[in-house]
């Protein structure tokens, strides 16, 4: 793939929002357009793919219904053609949307898509991941039946007899 430019975003899946996860290559005030949008079958080809939950190719941006709310921004940054394929969990969760724009009218070939298909299962990963070990930093720092942000005993550091204080850690009962 030549002359092309990627974007991955990233559902909510509260407020079925996209927000930028990364965009390297696209314009930045394009990639900040879309940060926010609600995903539908009418908003553009990242929204209606992570709607969907199938891949949705734009070969020709001027002429897609799909884009008619969003086709004078395209048009102002260059971008004519876009394909976006949704991005899942290892369980089917819908977690995004990968997508790539070009500034040529034209459709993906095979090569392209086998492409696409690969950087969505991999970026599907990495998300994973993340949001896995983030699941376990809020759990090493808030206590389980509250939620609330684990303390130091005693505050300062110190228990009341000098030695110092521990983190109570969630699921250790403040024994370590």
């Amino acid at each position: 793939m030549s002359a092309v430019a990627c974007s991955i975003l990233l559902l909510d899946g509260e407020t079925a929002q996209l927000h930028c996860g990364a965009a390297p290559s696209l314009a930045p005030a394009y990639a900040k357009a879309f940060d926010g949008v609600e995903i539908g079958p009418h908003v553009g080809s990242c929204g209606a793919a992570a709607h969907r939950g199938e891949t949705v190719v734009t070969p020709d941006i001027l002429t897609d219904p799909l884009w008619t709310n969003y086709r004078d921004l395209a048009l102002v940054h260059g971008y004519r053609s876009c394909w976006s394929t949704p991005i899942f969990s290892q369980h089917d969760k819908a977690l995004g949307a990968f997508a790539i724009y070009s500034k040529s009218v034209r459709e993906p070939t095979q090569a392209d898509m086998r492409i696409v298909a690969r950087g969505a299962r991999l970026v599907g990963v990495a998300i994973e991941r993340k949001q896995t070990e983030d699941r376990i930093q809020f759990m090493a720092t808030h206590d389980a039946l509250t939620k609330l942000p684990a303390r130091a005993v005693q505050g300062a550091g110190r228990s009341s007899d000098g030695r110092s204080a521990r983190l109570r850690r969630p699921g250790f009962g403040g024994v370590c």
